[in-house]
């Protein structure tokens, strides 16, 4: 190799790989001539290296290596290249970057590059610490394994000169007993840091919860505790049970006689990836923290020590593992503490209840194409400051689990929440940040049909996953697939996919299982229920009243209000409805200028005006504005504002709709005047109303004496002491003054 030309302090790096047992040239780093020594290209079982320079031929043997994200790295190598990742510095974003944009190959098929642009993304928002938690455990999945050790007692002078892109790790990657190095905990630990909202005695209290994985490499001996730091001190330690160490050294049986004598934990041909134990994720709670405080948690690996080795040698495990490792234990080896997981203590919102006399305004927070963004959960992490500001206090997000279609309407894996809107922790993080901003998560219940993701052994798609089921599960008249034993459906058979049987008491309880972990851990506050038609009203009553009776609203598309209004009676008033009688009525109003039929002997049409408690408004949704059964979308932008101004005014729980949000920038304008003029005045779902004109050209109203508004082409004032708040097109809406 020759130096770089352009640069006379810029070096060629070669490096002798023991895998390929050939020379490999790494780019040129560009690293200068004082620095030269703090990096070498990062490939697994590197044997020699050597620095060729205009100014000096002297040999040079790093004691540390460190990456340049060059697209020119043998495409071969990059797996590897990644497991030395732990996410510090700018090298992670960089790497990345490239990895997405050139090589998204490279990471394997498990990888998720939607995830590694969602942490570009958060970096761009100045969160570097959010985007290194983001990015590392896919590339911890893309790999099979945690990252390469960045310090210990390996570690030399050369980590005082780091570049920002600079990497640690120890040049062997042999361990054995006599030299314990251990790799960090991984860093996938620090994205599932989730709070939740413990009740003890009456008085709630936060807890911060932290899951994590154990070290791919454990140093040439068990890992027998886990330390955890908060805020770099130790906190507590989470020992490891002698059955599991017991169950590790059987798994992990000799390759050879000679091997047997090694003085070795795990042979070095088995990766500790490969074990059934690796992915079962290791937890603890911090109760003693304070709400509003921001915490930094951490998790180091601790080896066995000799005082727990006579409780493993227990039981015949010397004969059974054949290696001598016990007797080679040594005391208080701690390995390196993971990435830090940067957490702010905010507790969950109280849960929301059906009726309440308090301004509740609803956001649809998707449409029909928000899965096709790169992540849609972390667009929406932009909108929550202006929502939260004009009013808006509750939001519907899409479908959480993994889905057979896009839109999340096909579920499949329950649990999965890696979905086509964002990865898991996307989904973490913006339900955390809508409890910080004071806005009730709203979750998607889809539970009358379900997707399988395995087929029987007769070859149907039978065999479904977290959780597990079976054909018993399914209705035995389900049209979609054939084969289900269960009872008969209960409502509509859903014709796209199996339909639930919710009389079998396995499944009932695995939907409210289901539920209460996405409000109890994940943190929804409130729900919304899918094609009620498919399963029977009672059911529907059931697992909301298990869930803790939230606010709950249930898609049942009806545009009869006696229909409607029945369903509420046989769910015993526990859901809420989409009011579809409104809806139709308005649209027809709107677009005709006659508004006679709004007005039903004094009340208002639909379930506003029968019971307004459960009657949730709206004037699009992901299904109606582009369905051409309905007519398509309600209508231009003036006349969405017109209808907008109708239900931000009236009883009921108004939903405002993400595509009518962004259609232009004075709709979003007079949306949010909108929002902000409920939230002042106080407008609840039970507020009394007064139509006071509602004919052809008119329909004028006064609503909790607070809000008068107007809509058509005929003039119409409140009189005197009101004050006007906001207007368009053949619209107005006055406050009290």
């Amino acid at each position: 190799g020759t130096p770089d030309d352009r640069d006379p302090d810029s070096h060629e790096v070669l490096l002798v790989t023991a895998r390929s047992n050939r020379l490999h040239i790494a780019p040129s780093l560009n690293l200068q001539q004082d620095d030269v020594h703090s990096a070498a290209l990062a490939t697994p079982g590197v044997s020699h290296a050597t620095r060729l320079s205009r100014h000096s031929k002297m040999p040079w043997s790093p004691r540390c290596y460190a990456l340049h994200p060059s697209q020119q790295i043998e495409e071969h190598l990059l797996p590897d290249t990644i497991a030395f990742l732990d996410g510090q510095g700018s090298a992670l974003d960089l790497f990345c970057s490239v990895l997405a944009k050139e090589r998204p190959s490279a990471l394997g098929a498990t990888c998720r590059p939607r995830e590694l642009r969602e942490a570009l993304q958060l970096a761009q928002h100045n969160d570097a610490s959010m985007a290194r938690l983001a990015v590392v455990p896919a590339l911890v999945r893309a790999t099979g394994g945690a990252p390469k050790p960045l310090e210990g007692p390996w570690a030399t002078s050369a980590a005082s000169h780091p570049k920002p892109w600079a990497l640690r790790a120890p040049l062997s990657a042999r361990p054995c007993a006599t030299l314990p190095r251990i790799t960090p905990v991984t860093a996938a630990a620090a994205a599932e840091v989730a709070m939740v909202l413990m009740m003890r005695g009456g008085v709630a209290k936060i807890r911060i919860h932290l899951e994590w994985e154990p070290p791919a490499d454990c140093g040439g001996a068990p890992v027998a505790a886990y330390e955890v730091l908060r805020d770099g001190i130790v906190v507590s330690s989470v020992e490891v049970p002698t059955s599991r160490l017991r169950s590790e050294a059987e798994a992990c049986q000799p390759m050879d006689p000679e091997a047997a004598g090694e003085r070795r934990w795990i042979r070095s041909s088995c990766s500790y990836s490969q074990l059934s134990w690796f992915n079962d994720a290791l937890e603890w709670s911090d109760e003693d923290v304070v709400d509003g405080e921001s915490y930094s948690y951490q998790v180091r690996a601790v080896q066995l020590g000799p005082d727990r080795v006579d409780d493993v040698r227990e039981g015949g495990l010397m004969q059974r593992c054949g290696s001598r490792f016990l007797e080679n234990v040594l005391p208080d080896v701690v390995g390196p503490a993971s990435s830090p997981a940067e957490v702010r203590a905010v507790p969950f919102l109280d849960i929301p209840r059906l009726g309440e006399q308090r301004p509740i305004i609803m956001f649809q927070a998707f449409d029909w194409g928000s899965c096709k963004a790169e992540s849609w959960y972390t667009i929406l992490l932009g909108l929550l400051p202006e929502l939260r500001t004009a009013g808006v206090n509750m939001m519907w997000l899409p479908p959480p689990s993994d889905s057979v279609d896009e839109h999340g309407y096909l579920p499949r894996k329950w649990y999965n929440l890696d979905n086509h809107y964002g990865s898991a922790g996307a989904l973490h993080r913006l339900v955390h940040a809508l409890h910080a901003q004071e806005i009730v998560p709203m979750l998607d219940v889809v539970v009358n049909h379900r997707c399988a993701s395995l087929q029987d052994s007769a070859g149907r798609w039978l065999k479904f996953e977290e959780p597990d089921w079976e054909g018993w599960a399914i209705c035995c008249d389900s049209p979609a697939i054939p084969g289900g034993t269960g009872s008969r459906c209960t409502g509509e058979p859903a014709q796209y996919a199996p339909s639930i049987d919710h009389q079998n008491p396995k499944v009932r309880d695995d939907v409210n299982g289901y539920i209460r972990y996405m409000m109890e851990e994940v943190g929804f506050r409130a729900l919304r229920f899918d094609f009620v038609k498919g399963y029977s009203p009672h059911f529907q009553r059931d697992y909301v009243r298990a869930a803790g009776s939230p606010f709950a609203v249930a898609e049942n598309w009806n545009g009869d209000p006696n229909g409607l209004h029945q369903y509420v009676r046989e769910c015993q008033g526990a859901m809420a409805v989409y009011d579809f009688p409104v809806y139709y009525t308005l649209k027809g109003a709107v677009h005709s200028n006659n508004f006679e039929a709004l007005n039903e002997g004094g009340r208002p049409c639909g379930i506003m005006g029968r019971d307004p408690a459960r009657s949730v408004t709206f004037i699009d949704n992901h299904d109606t504005y582009q369905l051409a059964i309905v007519g398509g979308a309600f209508g231009n932008n003036d006349q969405v504002l017109r209808a907008y101004a109708y239900i931000l005014t009236h009883p009921g729980t108004p939903c405002v709709f993400h595509y009518d949000y962004v259609r232009a920038p004075y709709v979003r304008e007079k949306l949010l005047q909108l929002c902000g003029i409920r939230r002042d005045a106080g407008i609840h779902s039970t507020s009394q109303i007064n139509i006071c004109a509602s004919n052809w050209g008119l329909y004028a109203a006064i609503i909790g004496n607070k809000v008068a508004m107007k809509m058509g082409t005929n003039d119409w004032s409140p009189g005197n002491g009101w004050k006007f708040a906001c207007g368009g097109s053949e619209f107005a809406v006055w406050i009290r003054g």
